[in-house]
């Protein structure tokens, strides 16, 4: 059933058979890696077929819902993800209408919606806005804004040297850190009033 050879001592191990060539489709090795013959030798040459590890480190940094591709210029079956946020002009929102009751004139209903809003830049506001809007008007009148709070407060005073080995002062540290909610008028709006 199998070749066996004394080991020259006490025992017989198989014996395998393998092929030196290199006639191998470079297709079937992951790019960039080195390509082996059967008898697990270097043919000094590089795979060209599908690397994913490689797909995976290109999607960061391939332009935003453009194919990925290896370093073989495979592509991946995957989009690139750079700059994508700086491309999205609306997010998801949380909205409640007024019903339309009786004899209620339909241009008279409005809502209130919770949502993020763009920036001129592309990217979003860190805050979540409360908004009052008609709905015959495409703009609502933002009311309120909730965003995270995180501060520290370091004083900016130094310290004066304590003794003979003290030679330079040094800053103080930090006297806390406050975190919570902040509820605020709206950035746009300096003459809005919170009540």
């Amino acid at each position: 059933e199998q070749f066996e050879g004394c080991d020259g001592e006490t025992d017989w191990r198989p014996l395998t058979f393998c092929s030196r060539s290199c006639d191998i489709n470079t297709d079937s090795v992951p790019c960039g890696l080195m390509v082996r013959n059967r008898c697990d030798k270097s043919c000094n040459q590089e795979g060209t077929g599908l690397n994913m590890r490689q797909c995976i480190l290109n999607v960061a940094s391939t332009p935003c819902q453009h194919v990925v591709r290896d370093l073989c210029g495979n592509p991946c079956g995957l989009q690139g993800q750079m700059t994508c946020d700086a491309m999205h002009s609306d997010v998801g929102k949380m909205v409640i209408k007024a019903l339309a009751v009786g004899n209620m004139d339909p241009k008279s209903k409005s809502s209130f919606e919770l949502g993020m809003h763009s920036t001129t830049h592309g990217s979003f506001d860190s805050g979540l806005f409360w908004t009052y809007k008609k709905d015959d008007v495409a703009e609502g009148d933002d009311m309120v804004v909730f965003q995270k709070l995180e501060e520290t407060s370091i004083p900016l005073e130094l310290v004066p040297p304590r003794g003979p080995s003290d030679h330079q002062p040094v800053k103080e540290k930090p006297i806390g850190t406050v975190r919570g909610m902040e509820i605020s008028k709206p950035p746009t709006d300096d003459e809005a009033t919170l009540r």
